[in-house]
């Protein structure tokens, strides 16, 4: 027996024009903004083979409130980057930012991601591996951890990540400095003193704010003058 059971009305093939004066987009139109649940628009979000009626659906999901699921969905799977992008900017669950960071193929979808996530562990593997790199910087930017930039700092092959770690390293504030900063100092000399780059010991000797940090520079840098 032939099966009559229609489909939704945005159930409409991805080869149909998203033009207005084309009828089943309109009626698939019509029928998203006349849904009343987050349920329904959840569906068609995930489930719409029209990325546009997706896209119309997930706009009308921003009314709502704990969408996440449907965000992290959309995030890992939309084959349309620009759904991706958009659901990665409502997005709050940790694990699916840091898939995205670390997997989705366009490096602005990465960037989004990145600037949301404070996982150092997360964070170290786009420093290390990511194609990109501003998107390097931009994961460094959220490391505050002493430990994990002082080893970005001696191992990382990139040069302005190293740079930028160092001087992240020698400004670090907060708890750690006022607790112990004597301990830290020790750390910072140990720093500079595992530098061989003669242009990172330059601008930390001609521009950093702390006179001591400038001297410790100068230092370092006359000696491996002399070893030349």
């Amino acid at each position: 027996m032939r099966n009559t059971t229609s489909k939704p009305a945005w159930m409409i093939s991805p080869r149909i024009s998203a033009h207005t004066g084309n009828a089943k987009f309109m009626v698939a139109k019509r029928a998203v903004e006349e849904m009343t649940t987050a349920q329904q628009l959840a569906d068609v979000a995930i489930s719409a083979p029209h990325s546009e009626v997706r896209r119309l659906a997930l706009e009308r999901l921003a009314d709502y409130s704990e969408m996440d699921p449907v965000y992290s969905y959309v995030a890992k799977y939309d084959p349309d980057s620009v759904l991706r992008l958009v659901a990665v900017e409502r997005l709050s669950n940790a694990a699916t930012l840091g898939y995205v960071a670390v997997n989705d193929p366009y490096k602005w979808i990465r960037r989004t991601a990145i600037e949301k996530i404070s996982d150092v562990e997360i964070l170290t593997q786009v420093i290390n591996s990511d194609p990109d790199p501003d998107n390097r910087l931009c994961a460094l930017s959220n490391i505050n951890d002493l430990n994990t930039l002082v080893q970005i700092s001696r191992a990382n092959d990139h040069y302005p990540v190293r740079k930028k770690a160092v001087m992240k390293t020698l400004h670090l504030k907060g708890e750690e400095m006022s607790q112990d900063k004597q301990g830290l100092r020790g750390t910072v000399e140990e720093i500079i003193e595992r530098i061989t780059d003669n242009n990172i010991l330059k601008d930390i000797a001609n521009n950093d704010g702390d006179p001591w940090v400038q001297r410790v520079a100068r230092n370092r840098l006359n000696g491996l003058q002399v070893l030349q």
